[in-house]
């Protein structure tokens, strides 16, 4: 998943296969009758005993019998609903020397079992679900023969549904059924990440926008207006204002747009009412600030609030569209934007999410607005409900992934969210192809709509992994997206493996699958930039109306993993949209970043970047190619920079393998630079890798003992701490 270090030890295990995944280390024994460790797909887990809970009756549960032993997960509270409770059985692995009916005998318990889904796995079980299991735990952890030996616990469970909001079925973007005619599957595949038990909890996500109906009966529950500021008023009331109906441009009058984007993220759920949104565990902060202008100051101030305790920041807006507006934040907004990945939530950086834009059919693209264009933030496009690309939906090397809004030229179905009350908003009395309840509209569009989407999926994946920092959410999303519109010729394999389209980005966002990976996701090494500047006096000179154009090589030698490249240009010609600008890895993978269009204004000093290259590697010539393509107007290049950024391994921590006697395992040492932090990973394919352990090299050595035993080879790698 991640680039690491190159150090790798492969060694023999015993055993069978089926073990490596459930079973990483040998389970411990009761710590002083006062904890159990339970294995666990992840690793060992460890529960602490309650051994009197007063508060909790035994009605409340009436499977626990009396002198039943309560656990908890450690570091849980003891809340009644996360309980586990021991059971009379203990489960053991035994090789094919263990007689079970005699293992029985020598430890006391009253019965045995096989577990036939499970070849050498056993049930015994004992006298009672008290202090009985635990003694029984012990003796079965001391005999010969037994490989692991943990008791069984008994968890909560409950049926699951789907939320009861009545549109539910009809919010495609969630769970594409075919319901519009549209291409099932074409969705966010948001049930999936619900049928594994995220919805957002404890994540806060702020919204961005132009102000929000903050009674909504399917929005205030899931609103922290407590958190929430007017930067346009100057108060602590974000609320929508504005008048009913729409303007000259068919826009509705009042602040209509960050109540439609927070629907789509939170909007309550299982309450009988309207829709439901994709994080409707998690919590909107709404920030009123957008409007037809605004300055550095107001921008840097609704990017920077509260961001200490903000997860995921959305943002549906952005310059014009219209293909000749080259704009970026200012000094302000980007200083907020840089400490926000950097310091916010706690160190490991605010996600920003930003719409794309809206200008591809008047051949805008992403890569010329500054504000989606950055390494900060990750920028999404829209799809129809066929999943393809929006009609209105800017390409661009920038791109990290596209999502589900519809409604363009093409394909009406747009996004259900919720939508302003009374005759306010996009549904009111004048409109007769929307919801009949116009607390809610059926037509929301946009790359506006894309980007909550994108946002609400990001919640989910950090209630899965809240130890996630920003570069590793966006590596995830890109990483798990799916190739949406397969005909599509414009896919390619970049160098790092990872899948890359200039309409789509990685592809359509998954968020089954994006939770999924953060769950065992490790994170990226800290982020390290190397950079080329062109210091010659020499101009490069740009051949005019010549194909083959010109290109500047950067050369670079360092070994880093690239994440995201950035190029700085300056520019002079009398017509840049005569011009198009790429950018050629080492490994052959091509960025365009500006493209031909009608834009008849002069000169470009701007700052490009692409995701495109993310996973290669950083060693080899940079190529940064420049063709016009329209004779009579030439230019010349006086500035050009080049930044990577990414993360260098830790060359200097070295694996070795050394097998303990007859073969009980081996010990994994290893040796490098002093006070190196990381942990050692172990994999059966080179493709799935797990925690063995966590590892500091206090003086430069450690070593740790592998006691797993398993049929093949499995192979082992140092990975340094993000």
């Amino acid at each position: 998943m991640t680039q690491q270090a190159d150090s790798r030890v492969r060694a023999p295990l015993k055993g069978r296969g089926w073990l490596v995944a459930a079973f990483l280390l040998l389970v411990q024994q009761v710590v002083a009758d006062s904890s159990v460790t339970i294995p666990g797909v992840l690793g060992p887990e460890e529960f602490v005993i309650v051994r009197a809970s007063p508060w909790l009756p035994l009605a409340s549960r009436p499977s626990i019998l009396p002198g039943s032993i309560r656990l908890r997960r450690q570091g849980e509270s003891p809340i009644p609903g996360q309980l586990r409770i021991l059971t009379r059985q203990v489960a053991v692995k035994v090789d094919l020397t263990v007689d079970p009916e005699a293992l029985r005998e020598a430890v006391g318990a009253v019965s045995v079992r096989a577990l036939e889904a499970v070849p050498g796995v056993f049930l015994l079980a004992a006298e009672d679900a008290g202090e009985g299991v635990l003694r029984l735990h012990r003796r079965l952890a001391t005999k010969p023969g037994v490989e692991l030996a943990w008791p069984l616990m008994e968890f909560p469970r409950s049926a699951r549904q789907l939320p009861d909001d009545p549109y539910l079925i009809r919010q495609w973007t969630l769970n594409n059924t075919g319901q519009t005619d549209g291409t099932v599957g074409a969705d966010a595949r948001v049930f999936s990440a619900w049928d594994q038990g995220f919805t957002g909890r404890g994540v806060l996500v702020a919204v961005v926008d132009d102000g929000f109906e903050l009674k909504h009966p399917d929005l205030e529950p899931g609103l922290r207006t407590d958190l929430g500021w007017d930067f346009r008023d100057n108060d602590a009331s974000p609320t929508a204002m504005g008048l009913d109906g729409f303007d000259e441009d068919g826009q509705p009058r009042a602040d209509s747009h960050g109540t439609a984007v927070a629907g789509i993220i939170a909007a309550v759920a299982d309450n009988g009412l309207g829709v439901a949104g994709i994080a409707h565990g998690s919590r909107v902060v709404p920030i009123r600030a957008l409007q037809r202008a605004m300055t550095d100051a107001q921008e840097a101030a609704a990017l920077g609030h509260q961001s200490a305790v903000i997860a995921v920041s959305n943002n549906s807006w952005g310059p014009d569209d219209d293909g000749k507006v080259i704009a970026s934040p200012g000094v302000l907004a980007e200083a907020v934007r840089e400490s926000g990945v950097h310091e916010g939530r706690g160190g490991r950086g605010i996600i920003y999410v930003w719409a794309a834009g809206n200008g591809a059919e008047q051949d805008d693209e992403a890569n010329y607005d500054g504000y989606a264009n950055s390494i900060y933030v990750v920028a999404a496009g829209a799809l129809t409900d066929r999943g393809v690309r929006c009609s209105y939906s800017e390409k661009g090397a920038c791109l990290a992934v596209s999502a589900p809004s519809g409604n363009d030229v093409v394909r009406k179905p747009g996004t259900w969210t919720t939508d302003l009350l009374g005759n306010r908003g996009y549904n009111n009395t004048s409109v007769t192809d929307d919801v009949s309840d116009n607390r809610f509209t059926a037509n929301f569009n946009g790359t506006s709509a894309a980007a909550p989407v994108v946002s609400a999926v990001a919640a989910l994946m950090l209630e899965a992994n809240p130890r996630l920092g920003w570069r590793d959410v966006k590596e995830v999303l890109m990483r798990s997206a799916a190739r949406t519109d397969p005909d599509n010729t414009g896919w390619f394999l970049n160098g790092g493996g990872l899948s890359f389209n200039h309409e789509y980005g990685a592809g359509r966002v998954d968020a089954g699958a994006a939770v999924s990976m953060a769950r065992t996701w490790t994170n990226l090494p800290t982020m390290v930039r190397i950079a080329r500047t062109k210091v010659s006096r020499d101009l490069i000179t740009i051949p005019d109306g010549d194909p083959t154009g010109v290109t500047h090589t950067f050369q670079f030698d360092e070994s880093l993993r690239v994440e995201q490249v950035r190029l700085k240009t300056v520019i002079e010609h009398p017509f840049r949209g005569e011009l198009q600008i790429e950018l050629i890895s080492p490994s052959g993978t091509v960025s365009r970043l500006w493209s031909p269009h009608a834009d008849s204004n002069s000169g470009l000093q701007h700052r490009f970047m692409s995701v495109f290259h993310w996973g290669e590697s950083a060693v080899g010539a940079w190529l940064v190619r420049f063709t016009d393509f329209v004779p009579e107007q030439a230019g010349y290049v006086p500035g050009l920079e080049l930044e990577i950024f990414g993360s260098l391994p830790d060359p200097e921590v070295k694996l070795s393998g050394r097998l303990l006697d007859a073969g009980a395992g081996f010990v994994i040492e290893l040796n490098g630079r002093p006070g190196a932090s990381g942990r050692v990973q172990r994999s059966m394919d080179l493709v799935e890798w797990t925690d063995v352990a966590p590892v500091v090299l206090g003086d430069g050595n450690a070593s740790i003992e592998e006691p797993l035993r398993a049929e093949g080879r499995a192979w082992y790698r140092w990975v340094q701490d993000r």
